[in-house]
């Protein structure tokens, strides 16, 4: 597949919504879906030329550009912290009001900030792992493999004294 799947909009009633299969995400256009999907799959296509990191957008390369110039003209009316864009401003006021937006799509819990949301809803799209050697759980698969290593790690050490 081509990672998306479309229906019928329920915004407009004549387009279509296309959707990530990956976490679930709606768009209107398949095109917003594709950059979207980069984030996925680590696709960078824009490069800055002062540090080299790599973005998947021209609009995301363009808003960090504006870390190497200095620029903060976003002040915090609050505590006079400053910012380089409006939006990390906004993100930042939430300290002062504890405001917390984000909520996770699967329990109760919410976040002041999408990113966080988004690493605490992986953990309802991970598995369960049990080891069968003991009574270990894991959530995700990396540290679950970790963990059955350290089972072979221990036979190949063993002590036959």
């Amino acid at each position: 597949t081509d990672g998306s799947s479309s229906q019928p909009c329920h915004h407009c009633g004549g387009g279509k919504d296309f959707h990530c299969d990956l976490c679930g995400k709606t768009f209107s256009q398949q095109k917003t879906l594709k950059v979207h999907q980069r984030r996925h799959t680590g696709d960078k296509l824009k490069y800055c030329k002062e540090c080299g990191r790599s973005f998947t957008t021209p609009s995301d390369l363009k808003q960090h550009e504006l870390i190497h110039s200095g620029v903060k003209k976003h002040l915090c009316d609050q505590c006079g912290s400053s910012f380089t864009t409006e939006g990390e401003l906004k993100s930042h006021k939430r300290v002062h009001t504890g405001e917390k937006p984000h909520k996770c799509r699967h329990c109760e819990r919410s976040f002041s900030r999408s990113g966080n949301r988004n690493i605490h809803e992986r953990t309802h799209m991970e598995g369960n792992y049990s080891c069968d050697q003991c009574d270990k759980s894991f959530r995700n698969l990396s540290s679950y493999s970790a963990h059955k290593r350290s089972h072979v790690t221990n036979k190949l050490f063993h002590c036959y004294q």
